[in-house]
This record gives structure tokens, sequence and C-alpha cells, in this order.
């Protein structure tokens, strides 16, 4: 929140900013659904298979 007030002290946030926000937006979802679009269309798969274990 503090990081929020900072940034909006002067009632704008700026165009630095909100890319930054977007960006970590995105890296905070993919994250918490632990789901990457990017693998998906670059056809990377980080699971193991459990048969090998």
């Amino acid at each position: 929140m503090a990081l929020t007030a900072y940034t909006v002290k002067d009632g704008s946030f700026g165009i630095g900013w909100l890319v930054a926000g977007t960006l970590g937006f995105i890296l905070i979802a993919t994250a918490f659904f632990s789901y990457c679009p990017f693998y998906t269309l670059l056809g990377v798969n980080t699971r193991q298979n459990p048969s090998s274990v």
C-alpha cells in the first residue's frame, strides 16, 4: 500500500508505473494460478512425468 500511495501522491501514475504495475500483476497472477500462457505457446512442459520418478 505504501508503494501505491507513493506513486499516486501527485495525482497521476505516469506511464512507467503503469507498465511496471501491469507486468507485476501478470507475474503475480502467473504465480498464483501456476499457469504461464507463454509456455503453452512455446510448447514448453516443466511437469515431471510421474512414471519416471
